[in-house]
């Protein structure tokens, strides 16, 4: 491969496709421990795309030496700064989340980082940076889990609605209202109850937008799925309110990788739910945590609880 990519450069010494084959040339130096002939092709791709998204990640001369330190550190660094942000410790959690971003920009948890620092700017009072954050995330990191959360807060936000300062949470997503700071301080009470336990029975909840779904047409979806696929398996369907939400919950989940594995398995005539009901969200919960949304838990911060515990991390490819 190697001779052919020099052979590529000696024949069209201006070609686009000069930047990916300089690139596996690097990857394949370094994991042959050719530093130096590593860092030879490294300073031409650098040279001739300096604005390419090769360029960006070999502008760290130590880019692979960084990258695997990062795989073995990055889950425990977002770990501390999601803690910061918990202990609403603002200075340590954008320090913490700057410095993650700054050594490790590559790392699986940049949308959460990002999140968490929009959080922060709300809970904070400052709104523009909060929106800034939330729309930098979207840009960035389109197909991330946190995309339906953060496009429901921003919808919000283009409504009117803007976060105010507190020492609790900032909660914009499914509310009526702004809360008050006495609601803020029941989420920061209700967030710290909730607990990870995957071997107890979990429950899916199906919360959809009442102005363009309708639940019993809905509810009557998941039962031909449920009787078309399962022929011993009954779960419970009911239609119901969870805190702001109209929901359908589906219950007689044995742990949480029976509702997972249900997730990722339910359609409607081979379509998606969500691409046949817009809005559809689709929540796996404990039946220990799901009081807690019953009690007004905002579901954005009952989602980012779901996403670090429920969601494992995948290393990137370079």
């Amino acid at each position: 491969a190697l001779q052919t990519f020099d052979t590529l450069e000696a024949r069209y010494p201006e070609s686009e496709h000069l930047e990916q084959a300089w690139y596996i040339s690097y990857l394949a130096h370094k994991q042959a421990r050719r530093d130096d002939a590593a860092n030879q092709v490294r300073r031409k791709l650098l040279d001739q795309f300096p604005e390419s998204q090769s360029a960006s990640k070999l502008a760290d001369s130590l880019y692979i030496e960084h990258l695997i330190e990062m795989y073995l550190v990055q889950d425990t660094l977002y770990e501390t700064t999601y803690l910061r942000f918990a202990n609403q410790e603002a200075d340590s959690l954008f320090a913490s989340s700057q410095w993650a971003k700054t050594r490790y920009p590559f790392n699986t948890h940049m949308p959460r980082y990002l999140f968490l620092e929009a959080l922060q700017h709300g809970r904070m009072g400052a709104a523009e940076a909060f929106h800034d954050t939330l729309t930098t995330l979207v840009a960035k990191y389109p197909k991330s889990d946190l995309i339906p959360v953060v496009n429901a807060m921003l919808a919000l936000w283009d409504s009117g609605k803007r976060p105010v300062p507190s020492s609790g949470y900032v909660s914009l997503f499914g509310l009526e209202n702004l809360l008050t700071e006495g609601d803020q301080n029941s989420q920061d009470s209700l967030l710290l109850k909730l607990t990870y336990t995957p071997e107890e029975p979990h429950t899916l909840v199906m919360a959809y937008p009442t102005d363009s779904v309708n639940g019993n047409r809905l509810q009557f979806d998941v039962a031909l799925y449920n009787f078309t696929t399962f022929l011993i398996k009954d779960y419970e369907l009911s239609l119901a309110k969870v805190g702001q939400m109209n929901v359908l919950l589906v219950q007689g989940f044995e742990n949480a990788a029976d509702v997972l594995r249900y997730r990722a398995w339910i359609n409607f005539q081979n379509q998606a739910p969500t691409d046949k009901y817009p809005g559809l969200r689709l929540i796996p919960i404990s039946n220990n945590n799901l009081p807690l949304l019953e009690q007004g838990l905002d579901p954005s911060l009952y989602w980012l609880f779901f996403l670090d515990h429920y969601t494992p991390s995948e290393p990137i490819i370079p």
